[in-house]
């Protein structure tokens, strides 16, 4: 793959941010399919020349990408494009969140919404197939036998029902605000692990939204969605 047919010389006289010049070429090239996930970028010393910077100018601005979860380094390959693009939100909610001294409670909210958006549109959009794909992921996290095991068939329960609604946009909101409560999503599977009545309510909440979403149930899986997330903030509060 020619450097030269990816990357424009970049024109400092004109040009006020390096970085948006890189990044926007970067972009350009993935919407184009020149570049597509786990593709490489030229060698540095190449794209360096090509863009007409410096390399060490050029890596302060690879380390950004890299920190946004646009690339990745890996040895041997080299700077490559992200093969999880949608996990570019990440970082800069929560550097965001920090910066704004928000709290847990915030970013539930935050999720809340997102994900009872994703549920609508899920409800909006649902097919057979969807149907068959949701009913199974409800019949293993009943059939779970360890937190562990519950944590990751929720999480793909929450996918799946973000890949029905087929909104990259909100998908990738809605992971980087999931990572932002990671630590008290644990603590929701820990606590229902010691309680069946709060599995059971669990189960219950979860079979309501597969059911108002195969039913095409806007409104009613909108209500079930909320539920769920209630659930979810009390685990904030009780661990103030």
């Amino acid at each position: 793959m020619e450097t030269t047919v990816l990357f424009t010389p970049i024109d400092k006289e004109s040009s006020t941010d390096i970085f948006k010049e890189i990044l926007s070429q970067v972009i350009d090239n993935i919407k184009k399919g020149n570049l597509k996930p786990g593709d490489s970028l030229p060698a540095e010393r190449a794209m360096a020349e090509t863009l007409g910077i410096s390399r060490p100018v050029l890596r302060e601005v690879l380390k950004s990408l890299e920190l946004l979860g646009i690339i990745n380094s890996v040895q041997g390959s080299g700077n490559v494009i992200s093969k999880n693009l949608e996990n570019c939100m990440i970082t800069p909610l929560s550097v965001m969140f920090s910066l704004m001294n928000s709290s847990l409670s915030d970013a539930v909210v935050l999720r809340s919404a997102i994900e009872t958006k994703l549920s609508m549109l899920a409800a909006e959009k649902c097919n057979n197939i969807n149907a068959a794909e949701l009913t199974l992921l409800l019949e293993k996290l009943r059939t779970a036998e360890t937190m562990e095991e519950r944590i990751e068939i929720d999480n793909q329960f929450h996918r799946k029902i973000s890949e029905i609604a087929d909104n990259k946009i909100l998908y990738a909101i809605s992971l980087a605000a999931s990572d932002l409560v990671s630590d008290i999503i644990r603590e929701y599977h820990l606590r229902r692990s010691r309680s069946n009545d709060t599995l059971d309510k669990f189960i219950e909440v979860h079979a309501e939204i597969v059911d108002k979403i195969i039913k095409q149930d806007p409104a009613g899986v909108y209500y079930a969605m909320k539920e769920h997330m209630y659930l979810l903030h009390n685990t904030i509060h009780a661990n103030e």
